[in-house]
């Protein structure tokens, strides 16, 4: 199975995570150095405030700070304790300050510490120190932080997006039977999706694409979907929720003028009761049917019915990949329902016959003169 790579984690949690990160450090060990006597001479409340002040930089800010707390120069005196062919020589000395704030004094004051003092009173670790060192050597700046910032670009020739725009489209969809009109999008089978149509294109001997870059293809050029074709929302009601919420946006964003902000308000308030007004004329309707049904049940020569097309299937129903690239034969069912006896009678056919209103009719009658 293949491996394939995973998408960067970015947006707000990843930028607050990172924050979180870099805010994080805390002061370490005493370094118990005898030469500088670091933290005796810098106390715990001047230690603490060095640590907060530096967890309020960012990464590339805090490499700035501490580089500046280093000062790079020549070695003067050599002391191999081993032979000097062995012996591995620094190329450069290093010496380390802390920018401390005395209080008592109302000022600020630089104090030389030790290697392991710089470490402790910054919560870092020697590998971060030890790259600063190395970029003020080479170039005499701070190294700046390029994680994110290079971002892969996929840079794939025309014949190779050619191949999966060609393979996506030998796949056999359908509109949407009820909403043909309202847009554009077409289904796929249910059970496929584009980790599969990945797979099928990969047995194909096709110029090779990674997953990342043939669902982006998909996504992009595509307006395909999996899921069953809906259309059991109303219309009407959708359309009313759609502007509604059109004017809600808009009185977010009007500053001021309260004439605007009231004539806003009240379309508001006039979509709404309009919407109600037509939900009750549809529980009119419902209300209407149960009547029907009720009074069908108690007299022998009436009867109450309601009729509609179910969902088209295709045949042969099955998963072989083979399939997904033929065209299916559709099979339709008209569904007709005694309200009172709470029996269903079922009318199906295939594709080659017809879905329109002379077999509606033509069903009607039958079920009228052989099955009443």
């Amino acid at each position: 199975m293949e491996k394939t790579k995973k998408k960067p984690v970015m947006g707000r949690i990843s930028d607050v995570m990172k924050k979180l990160r870099q805010a994080s450090h805390e002061t370490g060990e005493d370094c118990h150095c005898k030469r500088h006597r670091c933290l005796c001479i810098i106390n715990e409340a001047e230690r603490k405030v060095i640590i907060q002040q530096f967890n309020l930089l960012n990464y590339n800010e805090q490499n700035a700070y501490l580089a500046g707390l280093i000062s790079v120069g020549p070695v003067a005196t050599r002391r191999p304790r081993v032979h000097e062919n062995v012996a591995r020589f620094n190329d450069a000395t290093y010496r380390y300050k802390v920018r401390v704030n005395r209080a008592t004094l109302n000022l600020s004051e630089d104090v030389d510490v030790c290697y392991k003092a710089i470490l402790s009173m910054h919560g870092i670790g020697k590998k971060r120190l030890e790259n600063i060192q190395k970029s003020l050597k080479m170039k005499g700046v701070a190294p700046r932080d390029k994680r994110g910032t290079n971002v892969k670009k996929y840079s794939k020739s025309e014949k190779t997006i050619h191949a999966v725009v060609t393979h996506i489209n030998s796949f056999k969809s359908r509109p949407s039977h009820y909403s043909i009109k309202k847009t554009s999008k077409k289904y796929l089978p249910e059970e496929l999706n584009v980790k599969k149509m990945y797979g099928l294109y990969k047995e194909q001997n096709n110029p090779p694409v990674s997953y990342e870059f043939y669902r982006k293809i998909f996504n992009t050029r595509f307006n395909l979907s999996f899921r069953y074709p809906r259309s059991d929302t109303c219309s009407e009601c959708d359309q009313f929720l759609a502007n509604i919420k059109v004017l809600e946006m808009k009185l977010k964003t009007e500053n001021g003028n309260e004439e605007e902000k009231k004539r806003t308000e009240a379309e508001i308030q006039k979509l709404g009761v309009l919407n109600r007004v037509h939900k009750a004329k549809a529980e009119k309707f419902y209300e209407k049917k149960r009547v029907f049904m009720q009074y069908a049940s108690t007299k022998d020569d009436t009867e109450a019915i309601a009729m509609d097309f179910q969902k088209n299937l295709s045949l042969p129903n099955v998963t072989t990949n083979d399939v997904y690239y033929k065209r299916q034969l559709t099979f339709i069912s008209f569904n007709i329902h005694e309200l009172a006896c709470n029996n269903a009678i079922f009318y199906t056919y295939n594709e080659t016959i017809g879905k329109g209103a002379n077999e509606v009719v033509s069903m009607l009658n039958h079920y009228i003169f052989y099955e009443t």
